[in-house]
């Protein structure tokens, strides 16, 4: 167990993991850096009282009672979710969580790990797109304006033979993150280049011209 937590724990990606009792076990470098919280000082201590995520709505979603606590205990693995928290001086970020739960011989002595990037650019982006069309709907004359059109299902985008593969989603997850093309490669273990092929195959997919518009479209229909 040990070695696979350190094995975890050597990413750039913010790592902490808490036991059964969400008390925190190991929070890593890049955990530290994100944050701007020592190890030292989060050691021991619940989750939820270090991280105290609310969603984008403003909800608590860090708490004793927290669902991807109550699906761990259920056996069952937990979405990837964003969460909005603040770093040590006060700094609000949001967050991407991925939940891996690592089952122990006895079903209450589960670990639960927690993998972490910083999407606040992708969330002040989302932010801007939406003002800018609520102002520009504001200016329209009311006889021009027309409802928008559903946006196209995700069949319709994407059909069955062109479908993300498991690699190119490991990817865009990044894309998402913000990481550079070189810290994707190394992550993954492959080359530069390979990344770029990768890259191009997803935006031929998705029908998009930018890395921005593919991890937009990947936000709306839950690819990552």
């Amino acid at each position: 167990m040990a070695d696979l937590l350190e094995l975890i724990a050597n990413t750039l990606d913010g790592v902490y993991a808490v036991d059964a009792d969400r008390r925190i076990i190991l929070w890593n470098q890049a955990a530290e850096k994100l944050l701007g919280i020592p190890a030292q000082e989060v050691l021991g201590r619940y989750c939820y009282d270090v991280l105290g995520g609310r969603d984008a709505s403003g909800h608590l979603v860090c708490h004793k009672s927290c669902q991807t606590h109550m699906m761990a205990k259920r056996g069952m693995p937990a979405p990837t979710h964003d969460l909005v928290t603040r770093t040590k001086d006060g700094r609000e970020i949001w967050l991407n969580m991925t939940t891996i739960v690592v089952p122990a011989s006895r079903r209450d002595l589960f670990i639960i790990v927690h993998i972490f990037r910083d999407v606040s650019r992708l969330k002040e982006m989302e932010r801007f797109v939406q003002q800018l069309l609520s102002n520009v709907a504001r200016l329209s004359w009311p006889h021009e304006v027309e409802p928008l059109p559903d946006p196209p299902s995700l069949d319709t985008l994407l059909d069955h033979s062109q479908e993300l593969t498991d690699r190119e989603v490991e990817v865009l997850r990044f894309l998402a993150s913000g990481i550079p093309t070189k810290a994707i490669a190394e992550q993954l273990c492959i080359s530069p280049s390979t990344v770029k092929n990768h890259t191009q195959n997803i935006l031929a997919k998705l029908k998009v011209h930018s890395r921005l518009e593919a991890v937009a479209l990947a936000f709306r229909y839950g690819l990552i």
